[in-house]
């Protein structure tokens, strides 16, 4: 498991200060969203899963050596999600499948969400 993990470690420091359409970087927005998670009484699971959520991001830049678009519909949430299963299970890899119909979802459906 150590490998799996470190292997993530590297991909945060390759690619994490990336931004893309949050006007963020990608290290900054993943620490973001688990702080939320934790701030209101997630499970550790949970935690993770939004900690890792756009991890398909980072490893779709990794096998394109940096040159993939970060605003692009990659299909990053099953690539992340595929990845996570193998690693962490059901519990972090769910979250992770079915992010972007969340907020998609949510923008259809809040005026006041973007």
């Amino acid at each position: 498991m150590s490998d799996k993990i470190n292997f993530i470690v590297r991909l945060f420091e390759n690619w994490g200060g990336d931004s893309y359409s949050e006007l963020v970087s990608q290290t900054a927005h993943a620490e973001q969203c688990a702080a939320l998670a934790a701030a209101y009484g997630a499970d550790d699971s949970l935690v993770i899963a939004a900690l890792l959520h756009d991890l398909g991001h980072l490893l779709v830049l990794d096998a394109n050596a940096g040159r993939a678009q970060l605003d692009s519909d990659d299909e990053h949430e099953a690539i992340g999600a595929r990845e996570l299963s193998r690693i962490f299970g059901p519990n972090v890899a769910g979250p992770v499948a079915l992010h972007v119909a969340a907020k998609r979802y949510l923008c259809a459906t809040d005026a006041a969400y973007h």
